[in-house]
């Protein structure tokens, strides 16, 4: 049984272990960008519409198959029959998470060809940068942004009105040799351009974004990639007057997002490959998008269908015109919901808004405050020592090892992350500049704790020991054999002493 001072003392490391952990919270490094361009490209447009096309996550890698280079293929001939003003890639465009590759330039070489003429801006993703460094970043966002600046705006005049698009890079600077970043950061003074409406571009919705400038906040609309959603407009989160949206990926849904802009009205819809297009211009669902300006017509574009049928609150209408590729119809005085539904070979594909109640949001994900939940994880993992404290009893050598082992050895996930050492690091997470380094180091620290507390009550300590080898044999599988002997040998001595304990024991019996 312990002694009254050794729980004392072992009460107070854990305190100060779990402190680390808040204080690993706080511990995150800026990266300094240039100054965000206040001379932005400027496009002017005669008509009083235009509209922009958004697609997202198309991780082109070995890891998947030709059916994603193939479906990209028909998106660019698709697309060459819409009179878009420009395409916004909102990142991942590569998975050079590939084991054997990394980040490849020629491939982002020939992305550059395929996509040459067809009025492209790029953004990187986290996806990007696995497996790179300052330099072989330095010439993807060359060949990506054409040497111009990573954070750029585009600024349209729309008649008499300036709609400004800002694309934001929030991806850091270095990369990472796996999946560890999943968090953004975006560091730059984004100064004052006045516009009568603004739209945000990133690849990371704004609750995994970290900022010292919360300027970019300002905004009416916020389009995204990252989260990879399934429903139908991707997770839509609405606050006051700022309208956010996460656009599925590309590679598993083959899906896309045209963005419209009417007078000074925002609109979008998501639309799949080779089924017919649809995108409301006119009027405004109440959840889906900006109202700056109300009109009592009708307005709507459609491509690549056979036929199609506008619906006012289930009531068919046939009355309606044609001005080049925009039709446009006479409303009632009252109305709810307006569908324009349209069909070809490939499928149907529909544009719905609701004037009134306005359609269903999917706020979840976008709702999630991932930056405070390391209080939570904090609390739990307090909680989880003290769960091994009350079963320490006669094992009290294991808990010093584990200490001793997280304390003053580098740590196998720490290795796996930056392939240096750390020292003092018993969270397993260190000093580093990536946030959700954290998030995954804890909750993997959690779950090596929790391996010990269930060998307390089996009274197998050695399943403590081995599933440490499986963790040592599982890292050593992705990043290789790194002949490290301080930790290896330790580590190996360490099993054989105990195995071969057990074994004289047995014998003894």
């Amino acid at each position: 049984m312990l002694s009254i001072k050794k729980k004392y003392l072992l009460l107070i490391i854990s305190i100060l272990h779990t402190g680390y952990i808040y204080l690993i919270h706080n511990y995150i490094k800026s990266f300094k960008r240039h100054s965000f361009s206040l001379n932005p490209n400027t496009l002017e447009i005669k008509e009083d519409y235009f509209y922009f096309l958004q697609i997202t996550d198309t991780h082109f890698s070995r890891k998947f198959t030709e059916k994603q280079d193939k479906n990209f293929l028909n998106f660019l001939e698709e697309i060459s029959n819409l009179n878009y003003k420009f395409v916004i890639h909102t990142g991942d465009i590569f998975d050079s998470q590939d084991k054997f590759i990394g980040v490849n330039k020629e491939d982002y070489l020939k992305y550059s060809e395929l996509i040459k003429n067809k009025r492209f801006f790029n953004i990187r993703g986290n996806h990007d940068i696995f497996k790179s460094d300052k330099i072989i970043n330095k010439e993807i966002q060359d060949i990506l942004y054409n040497k111009e600046r990573r954070n750029r705006s585009l600024l349209v005049k729309l008649k008499n009105k300036n709609i400004l698009i800002r694309l934001l890079d929030g991806t850091p600077l270095n990369g990472t040799p796996k999946f560890y970043n999943f968090f953004g950061v975006l560091d730059d003074n984004y100064g004052i351009i006045q516009c009568d409406l603004s739209i945000n571009m990133c690849h990371y919705p704004i609750n995994v974004l970290k900022s010292h400038h919360p300027s970019f906040y300002n905004c009416h609309a916020w389009f995204s990639g990252h989260f990879h959603t399934f429903f139908k407009y991707g997770d839509i989160n609405k606050k006051s007057d700022k309208l956010e949206s996460v656009l599925k990926d590309f590679y598993s849904n083959s899906v896309y997002r045209i963005i419209g802009v009417y007078k000074n009205n925002l609109f979008f819809n998501d639309v799949h490959l080779k089924k017919p297009k649809v995108l409301i211009l006119n009027p405004i669902d109440k959840n889906l998008g900006v109202e700056n300006e109300k009109e009592d017509i009708l307005k709507f574009l459609v491509f690549d269908f056979e036929k199609f049928v506008i619906k006012i609150d289930d009531k068919i209408y046939t009355n309606f015109t044609k001005e080049k590729e925009c039709f446009s119809m006479k409303l009632p005085e009252k109305f709810s919901k307006i569908k324009v539904e349209a069909v070809n070979q490939f499928g149907t594909s529909f544009h719905e808004i609701d004037v009134k109640n306005g359609t269903e949001l999917r706020p979840l994900p976008l709702n999630i405050p991932f930056f405070y939940l390391p209080f939570l994880l904090c609390g739990g993992y307090f909680l989880l020592h003290l769960a091994i404290f009350v079963y320490f009893k006669k094992i009290f050598y294991i808990f010093c090892l584990r200490f001793f082992y997280n304390l003053f050895l580098p740590t196998l996930v720490m290795k796996a992350h930056n392939l240096n050492y750390s020292f003092f690091t018993s969270t397993k997470a260190g000093l580093n500049n990536s946030f959700d380094i954290f998030y995954f180091h804890l909750i993997f620290c959690g779950g090596y704790d929790f391996i010990l507390l269930i060998s307390f009550f089996t009274k197998w300590y050695i399943i403590y020991l081995l599933f440490h080898l499986g963790i040592f044999l599982f890292f050593y599988k992705y990043y290789g054999l790194h002949f490290r002997p301080l930790e290896d040998f330790t580590f190996i001595f360490l099993i054989c002493y105990f195995l071969y304990k057990k074994r004289v024991k047995s014998q003894i019996k």
